[in-house]
């Protein structure tokens, strides 16, 4: 389901960017087969406050990967464009950004409240998530690309255990 998608999106950008976030999830999702890092890193965007950016090939890139564009922006997947302002929630994050523009020279990034479209503080860069597609030939679980020094806890490690081997 989509808040679902949202969570393994977030997760994903996060573990491709060298964070190593606390993950809470079931055996099943350790399993779960996903796009290598490569082809996932294309799906992400940085956005850096005094860079130039393209209006146009962002809106390209953010059709291409799956976002709708609106008036404006209440959930993960969807950007809007007014006049300098754009607004982008990505699929990995928990709350959408707001880029302000002077020409084409973004001058302030801006994390935002959807529900008073209010800022809750400036960033110097925000990561904008494309939509995971994972296909049938995807190699690696989520298991596998974990780093070798997470440590795993079970709730009830053999229900945990059978999943994964059931997978």
């Amino acid at each position: 389901d989509e808040a679902n998608e949202v969570m393994r999106t977030e997760l994903l950008a996060q573990l491709s960017t060298g964070k190593k976030p606390h993950i809470v999830t079931y055996g099943a999702a350790l399993a779960e087969r996903l796009p290598d890092v490569t082809s996932f890193q294309q799906q992400l965007l940085t956005v850096r406050k005094g860079e130039q950016l393209d209006t146009q090939s962002l809106r390209k890139w953010l059709v291409a990967e799956g976002f709708t564009i609106v008036d404006y922006v209440y959930s993960p997947g969807e950007a809007a464009f007014r006049g300098s302002i754009i607004d982008i929630f990505g699929y990995g994050g928990e709350e959408p950004i707001r880029i302000d523009l002077f020409g084409e020279v973004i001058e302030s990034v801006r994390r935002f409240a959807v529900r008073d479209q209010l800022s809750l503080g400036s960033v110097d860069e925000a990561v904008i998530a494309g939509k995971s597609n994972r296909t049938p030939s995807d190699e690696h679980s989520l298991l596998h690309r974990l780093a070798a020094e997470y440590l795993l806890y079970f709730r009830d490690r053999e229900l945990s255990v059978g999943q994964l081997r059931q997978l």
